[in-house]
């Protein structure tokens, strides 16, 4: 009797053993894989949000002259914004200038959910929200939440990018 326990509690170590290996080789398989969906899931936001200001020009750029900033600021923002959002989603489609895109992205998440922060904390005047698309839909707090998302998307990333074999490149 007291050997079976002990083939049972060899099984068990062995079959523990087994479950916590093949779930590090499934990490391992999934961390490569999030990355890759996190540059293109990255790509397509930036990508999206220029497309949709454009297709819904005077929207956009009614909300920009909404904005609570100096006039002779409200155009050139309307097109900084959206050339470098281009920007960030050109150097995230080439291995060499990922890094950067990815830097940049996390720049440009950080800097609107700033500016979410201030207006959830009634900094400004009026709350205007030249967003586009699907994204114009969501209230302010799904805006933060939505942001917060891709921030530690990309910021996980970022850490992994950083952190990884210098050799590797993907």
């Amino acid at each position: 009797m007291q050997a079976l326990n002990l083939d049972q509690g060899r099984t068990n170590n062995c079959l523990q053993f087994l479950l916590v290996f093949y779930i590090m080789i499934a990490i391992k398989y999934i961390s490569g894989h999030l990355v890759t969906i996190c540059y293109f899931l990255l790509t397509f936001l930036w990508v999206y949000a220029v497309v949709s200001k454009l297709a819904a020009y005077d929207r956009n750029h009614e909300g920009i002259l909404n904005q609570a900033i100096s006039p002779s600021l409200e155009i050139m923002l309307e097109w900084v914004v959206s050339l470098v959002e281009l920007l960030a989603a050109a150097l995230l489609l080439f291995s060499k200038t990922r890094l950067k895109g990815i830097v940049l992205s996390l720049f440009l998440l950080i800097s609107f959910t700033i500016y979410i922060a201030l207006v959830k904390l009634y900094y400004f005047y009026h709350i205007p929200c030249p967003c586009g698309g699907l994204i114009s839909k969501l209230s302010w707090e799904g805006h933060f939440v939505f942001n917060m998302v891709f921030i530690l998307l990309a910021g996980t990333v970022l850490i992994m990018k950083i952190t990884e074999n210098p050799k590797t490149e993907s």
